[in-house]
């Protein structure tokens, strides 16, 4: 494994930490390990293949067509048929976009910066159709193709459940974090959810990795790591490395509960972030914002099956801020 330059600068008024990790920029070799071999053996980072280079433009994306089925659902509401003809999506009108006029001028005002070569970022909470990247996806390709390709944005790399999806990014996580998301009965009773969704583990043998796309157009680029997670009393190490480089410590013990995000720069191109806990106390980790320098649009994918908005009154307020 190469060393890693590190640079420890002070903290952010939050209590958060910000670290930058030197890496070569010759070294354009990602992990070989695939997400089943690690599954089955461990982690081993040793074995490397180049890493992928990325299309020279972005194509727009597909717009898929909706064609009426030749049979209807047979569908039953206390032993009466209901006829779904005039509800199924090719019967109905464009729905357009809702919502009082300071907020629908908001939303023009950040388009427009967007046009004008600045960054920006959207962040969409929802239920399972955001948690799935279905839209959400589709939204982010059809920005970054128009204004540019600048990351994945946030990504909760331990699956909440299973058949948890996310669209142009790989990710692989062991079995045995404790995994939680705001609304769900489970053995940690406080409400320190970070984006609504947190996972735990002390066990070394434990990780979890998002890497960069080699088969999409989108996604296939990543130099910035955003890594949230909680500082808390007797919190443990969380162990972060990029590619094969040599992992970085990140302490989460604190006297007080607070957020800890780390930042980790490289060079621009396709990677891989494993992150897994060094053994000695709990690490709580909230997510991971993939990102690259520079104008375009980041699209946060934040949703978690089956909530509510009343549900999230339940986090910590001042974390989430």
């Amino acid at each position: 494994m190469k060393p890693s330059a590190l640079l420890l600068s002070l903290p952010f008024l939050c209590g958060a930490s910000f670290w930058v990790a030197s890496i070569p920029e010759d070294g354009l070799f990602i992990p070989a390990q695939t997400c089943a071999d690690a599954l089955e053996r461990g982690l081993y980072l040793e074995e490397l293949r180049p890493s992928p280079s990325a299309p020279s433009f972005l194509p727009y994306p597909d717009i898929p067509t909706v064609e009426k089925k030749k049979k209807l659902p047979r569908i039953y509401n206390k032993g009466k048929r209901i006829y779904p003809k005039n509800f199924l999506p090719e019967e109905l009108p464009l729905q357009p976009l809702e919502g009082t006029y300071e907020d629908l001028a908001s939303i023009g005002d950040v388009m427009r910066q967007a046009a004008d070569g600045q960054r920006v970022r959207f962040t969409f909470f929802g239920a399972s159709h955001t948690e799935g990247e279905y839209w959400t996806g589709h939204i982010r390709r059809v920005l970054q193709t128009r204004y540019g390709d600048i990351g994945h944005g946030f990504i909760m790399p331990t699956p909440l459940f299973k058949g948890m999806r996310a669209a142009d990014v790989n990710f692989c996580s062991s079995k045995e974090w404790q995994t939680g998301f705001v609304g769900r009965e489970e053995e940690v009773d406080d409400n320190y959810y970070g984006l609504g969704m947190r996972s735990i583990s002390s066990d070394p043998l434990q990780f979890t990795w998002v890497e960069t796309t080699h088969s999409n157009p989108h996604g296939r680029n990543a130099s910035i790591y955003e890594i949230l997670s909680l500082n808390q009393p007797g919190g443990g190490t969380l162990l972060a490395s990029i590619d094969d480089n040599q992992p970085i410590l990140i302490p989460t013990d604190s006297p007080e509960f607070e957020l800890n995000n780390v930042r980790l720069d490289t060079f621009e191109g396709s990677h891989r972030l494993t992150l897994s806990p060094a053994g000695d106390g709990p690490v709580r980790l909230f997510g991971v914002s993939m990102e690259v320098a520079g104008p375009g649009v980041l699209v946060d994918a934040i949703g978690i099956r089956g909530r509510m908005a009343k549900t999230w009154l339940r986090w910590d307020e001042d974390l989430f801020r």
